[in-house]
């Protein structure tokens, strides 16, 4: 069962075997896709309150991959769940401009955002989604990975990048 994201419940371990996950399949090097993935304009963890608006924002240099077609993944760990939903690993649905939950998917199974084209954003960013009401005490990573084969398989050419959002709570704020 797919519901937008919203709620609580997803663990550090869980984060952090995803990023294990990725870094398995990535083997960077000048000839393949490189991409950053920022939170608010940061590359390190940023810290913000629940009633803070994160803006996660994304490069792209396809290198010698360009118009070529593959895989756009992009999501993220909620280490406390999203908007009422259990902790776990949400994907973005260009479709619905929104971070799903899917109840049934584990981490072999991620839901693919895009197939199509790569193409240059190497001299500028580009906003890949805007959140709000991050649940308050919580750790969320946002993960972007691309690779060159359009299968909807998160493939071993598969180059990522993360960015880690501390989310406190602001009834705590002095």
């Amino acid at each position: 069962m797919k519901k937008t994201l919203t709620g609580k419940g997803v663990l550090f371990g869980l984060s952090f075997f995803l990023i294990l996950l990725l870094s398995a399949f990535s083997t960077v090097s000048a000839a393949e896709v490189m991409i950053d993935i920022q939170a608010n304009g940061k590359d390190d963890m940023i810290e913000v309150t629940d009633k803070d608006t994160v803006t996660i924002t994304a490069m792209i240099d396809p290198g010698s991959h360009e118009g070529i077609d593959g895989d756009w993944w992009v999501g993220a760990i909620a280490s406390d769940g999203y908007m009422g939903d259990p902790a776990g690993v949400y994907y973005y649905d260009l479709s619905t401009s929104t971070l799903l939950y899917d109840q049934s998917a584990g981490l072999g199974e991620l839901t693919v955002t895009y197939q199509g084209e790569l193409y240059n954003h190497v001299f500028g960013s580009f906003t890949v989604l805007t959140v709000t009401d991050l649940t308050p005490d919580s750790t969320y990573t946002f993960y972007f990975a691309i690779d060159t084969d359009d299968n909807g398989v998160l493939d071993d050419d598969a180059s990522y990048d993360y960015v880690l959002v501390n989310v406190i709570n602001s009834d705590d704020i002095i």
